[in-house]
């Protein structure tokens, strides 16, 4: 039988080789395990995601930068 520290090696092994692969060798290595597009379809659906060029700008499109929070943002009286 193995003990703990064998087995906690063991996977530590297994999780290394996995991120070492590509996210379209994650896939493929899904679909070759567990039959295409059958199970796992949050890690799936994640490395998908991962694979898709993204077109959002990096401020999420605020010129002024980050995110704005209209909801707690102060309302200013306009002058005349």
């Amino acid at each position: 039988m193995k003990s703990i520290v064998q087995k906690t090696e063991e996977g530590q092994e297994r999780n290394d080789a996995w991120r070492a692969l590509s996210p379209s060798e994650q896939l493929a290595d899904l679909d070759r395990r567990l039959g295409k597009g059958v199970g796992a379809t949050r890690q799936r659906k994640k490395l998908a995601s991962e694979l898709e060029p993204t077109n959002d700008p990096p401020n999420g499109g605020n010129p002024g930068g980050g995110f704005t929070d209209t909801k707690h943002s102060v309302k200013r009286k306009k002058t005349a």
